[in-house]
């Protein structure tokens, strides 16, 4: 799935239940600006999540339930080590995992 720059310009809310169809995710810069919630629920083949998330300012929460524990893992400060996509959600002040 892609999201490419200047789509959804409005959307300030997005929630992804049970897609376990999907595996990659990209986000453009550009897309989703005004994004301010992220909610990620039983979206189980998703291997990473998408390093546009960066570019995604806006974002105050971020909730993930139900997902790959290697995924999740990759997001994740372990033992003072930063996981291998961390810098790309630590704007984020809340991320919630389950």
């Amino acid at each position: 799935m892609v999201c490419s720059a200047n789509e959804f310009l409005q959307l300030d809310c997005l929630d992804i239940w049970y897609l376990k169809e999907l595996e990659e995710w990209q986000i453009e810069e550009g897309a989703m600006p005004r994004l301010q919630s992220l909610s990620l629920v039983w979206v189980s083949n998703l291997r990473s999540l998408p390093e546009g998330l960066r570019y995604i300012t806006a974002l105050q929460e971020m909730k993930l339930y139900k997902m790959k524990r290697s995924l999740v893992e990759r997001i994740q400060v372990i033992d003072g080590r930063e996981g291998e996509d961390f810098s790309n959600v630590r704007h984020i002040p809340s991320i919630q995992i389950d």
